[in-house]
């Protein structure tokens, strides 16, 4: 029982410190997070060290038209993504491990995307992985 107990309040742990939600069940959404195969996207892979990473990932977004950073903290970025023509906002979160940073990307409204998200998710990746960041 006690064996039980300390799983439990591990794996309880675990999910409570990755603040990346699962994805709903509509294709307008990509994480790092979920179970769903069509909708998982993999983490960044950290070659660094995390706050070399953080700070790379703040440039990327800062210097890309469309997005505002929300909020962050030493380890979490929460920020949106506003399209230039039809001004949908999608919201986008990064979560900041040692070695990896776990990622999300969904739509606010509509149902699909086109893979906008995922392309986005995968363009920060691209450019984290440049040496001109």
């Amino acid at each position: 029982m006690g064996n039980f107990f300390l799983l439990a309040l591990i794996f309880s742990f675990s999910i409570e410190a990755n603040p990346i939600k699962e994805c709903p069940e509509k294709p307008n959404c990509v994480s790092t997070n979920t179970k769903q195969k069509e909708r998982h996207i993999n983490p960044i892979k950290i070659t660094a060290n995390k706050q070399v990473a953080f700070q790379k990932i703040i440039k990327i977004l800062e210097s890309t038209s469309g997005f505002k950073i929300i909020s962050k903290t030493e380890d979490h970025i929460q920020a949106e993504y506003t399209s230039s023509f039809f001004k949908f906002v999608d919201d986008v979160e990064f979560f900041f491990l040692d070695k990896e940073i776990h990622m999300s990307s969904r739509s606010r409204k509509g149902h699909y995307d086109f893979n906008a998200n995922r392309k986005r998710l995968e363009n920060i990746r691209f450019r984290f992985h440049q040496n001109d960041i």
